[in-house]
């Protein structure tokens, strides 16, 4: 796996992890105010409005509140925290606000109407498949270098032709093409081997006139790399 394709996939482990120690730390947190959780009276001190906007134009707007209360302690805690929309909507600066805390931890509190613990299950959910397709992504990556080892120790080398290319476009990274060279092996029966490097458009043309070193697996054919780039997979 290139570096920066590792690092990439170790990041993504990471906010995957990351999400779901978060969500967690909330299910723990809603689970301590139902069992252990004492009520207060607490006041508005702000509304506010998040508005995000994707790529795509989709607009995405999120309802905050900020409040403060008085625990127990003589402590002041302050607060801000995400509410449904229509539940935003009936709120006022200075107005009054049911809350719930710990008694022994009052900085773990939240507001009575807004009960909802989706948050912390959706955080877990969402990281765990995020980890575990990240470690899905090592593990495939991993077996696949495993492969063209044993092929580059134990396989068979012949030479083929250029005589075609698998075109992948993105949105964000133009064209990119892997040529594909054909080849017989030991047996006689055709075979074809896919470039692991992306390539320019110019190379299918150039390469046509030289033969391709391939490297074959002698019991399973299907398993062929060119030689020039089998120690430098992408």
């Amino acid at each position: 796996m290139k570096g920066w394709t590792l690092s990439l996939t170790l990041i993504t482990i990471a906010v995957g992890a990351l999400l779901t120690l978060l969500g967690s730390y909330a299910i723990t947190n809603d689970a301590r105010l139902k069992s252990d959780g004492i009520e207060a009276t607490g006041q508005i001190e702000r509304l506010y409005q998040v508005t995000e906007m994707s790529d795509s134009g989709h607009v995405r707007k999120e309802y905050w509140v900020a409040y403060k209360f008085r625990a127990a302690s003589n402590q002041t805690i302050r607060r801000e925290t995400r509410i449904g929309g229509l539940e935003w909507l009936k709120l006022k600066v200075g107005q009054p606000i049911d809350i719930r805390y710990v008694r022994d931890e009052p900085s773990i509190n939240a507001p009575l109407r807004n009960s909802d613990t989706s948050f912390g299950w959706r955080s877990v959910v969402v990281g765990s498949i995020i980890v575990a397709l990240g470690c899905g992504v090592v593990f495939w990556k991993a077996w696949t270098a495993h492969q063209i080892r044993t092929v580059a120790n134990t396989g068979f080398l012949v030479f083929g032709n250029v005589t075609g290319f698998k075109l992948k476009r993105t949105k964000h990274f133009g064209s990119s093409y892997r040529l594909t060279a054909a080849f017989l092996d030991d047996h006689g029966r055709s075979g074809s081997a896919l470039s692991l490097l992306k390539r320019p458009a110019s190379d299918f043309d150039l390469l046509r006139e030289f033969p391709i070193p391939i490297i074959y697996d002698p019991a399973d054919s299907s398993k062929a790399y060119w030689a020039d780039e089998i120690s430098e997979p992408e």
